[in-house]
């Protein structure tokens, strides 16, 4: 099950079971229901003790269809065995993940690009993108 809230322009759902077996297909059919009118999603995963293969699935789907409409979706307090899994998978390297669901929020107006001193997971790591760059000065020689 899920509980759901708005932030400004962001949906926090409240994640309040494993996602595994039937807890997968509630969130699934949740996150169909909650990105149809949002673009913005934040995951609060403090309460989700286990994921299995199925719930990243879900996770992956749901950032696809958010980033296919200019929308993100962002995890918040994945903790023990959950973090493990996005870490071993790479997961971790495309869903933003932070501490808690005040730190998804807090760059909750700037949903452009990020600049390179932001911080984008909870190692700490600033994300540059290619297109943050600039081209090195072209020197000409006499």
């Amino acid at each position: 099950m899920t509980e759901d809230r708005l932030v400004g322009e962001w949906r926090v759902l409240t994640v309040t079971e494993d996602l595994v077996g039937a807890g997968v297909g509630r969130l699934r059919q949740r996150l169909l229901d909650s990105s149809a009118g949002h673009r913005y999603l934040v995951l609060d995963l403090t309460a989700v003790d286990l994921i299995d293969s199925t719930g990243l699935g879900v996770l992956v789907g749901a950032l696809k269809r958010l980033r296919a409409g200019n929308g993100q979706l962002r995890l918040a307090a994945a903790r023990g065995e959950v973090a493990r899994l996005l870490h071993t998978t790479g997961l971790d390297k495309v869903l933003p993940l932070y501490p808690d669901v005040a730190g998804a929020l807090e760059l909750k107006h700037r949903t452009g690009r990020r600049r390179s001193t932001e911080r984008d997971d909870t190692r700490g790591h600033a994300q540059i993108s290619l297109g943050q760059l600039e081209d090195p000065p072209v020197h000409q020689h006499p």
